[in-house]
Formats: structure tokens, C-alpha cells, sequence
């Protein structure tokens, strides 16, 4: 799989798998939220906001806690 930037994430259709990667810039984690986790990825063409459910941030909870580099994959 390639990764996408965020730009082309704009034209893929919903539904999709895709993988992209960015810095994290944001981490939240709304007590509100039922323990859903949302993260911003920036990279050079821009940001993607990643939602995270509940039973992948438990699963990849290290990770999601301590890198500033992430490559997630989604759909």
C-alpha cells in the first residue's frame, strides 16, 4: 500500500482504505467522546484528522500516546 498525503486524501472516495502518516500536531480524547480518540496528522500538503474508535486507541494505546510520527490505516 502507498501512503497518501493529505491533499489526496481530498479526492478519495468515502468508504475507501487508505494509509497516510504525519506528525502529530493534536491528540483528544473527549470525556464526552466514549473513549473514541481524535488525532490531527500534518504533513507538507496539509492536515488529516483521524478518528480513532475506542477499541483500536485501546488496542494501540502506546502508540497513539507517544509517537510524533503515526502512519494510520483506514476506511
Amino acid at each position: 500500500w502507498r501512503l497518501l498525503t493529505a491533499l489526496q486524501l481530498q479526492s478519495v472516495p468515502h468508504g475507501r482504505s487508505v494509509r497516510a502518516c504525519g506528525i502529530v500536531t493534536v491528540r483528544q480524547r473527549p470525556g464526552t467522546a466514549k473513549g473514541t480518540m481524535f488525532v490531527t496528522l500534518e504533513d507538507e500538503t496539509g492536515n488529516t484528522n483521524v478518528v480513532v474508535w475506542r477499541d483500536v486507541a485501546e488496542r494501540f494505546r502506546v502508540a497513539l500516546l507517544s509517537s510524533r510520527l503515526l502512519v494510520v490505516t483506514g476506511g
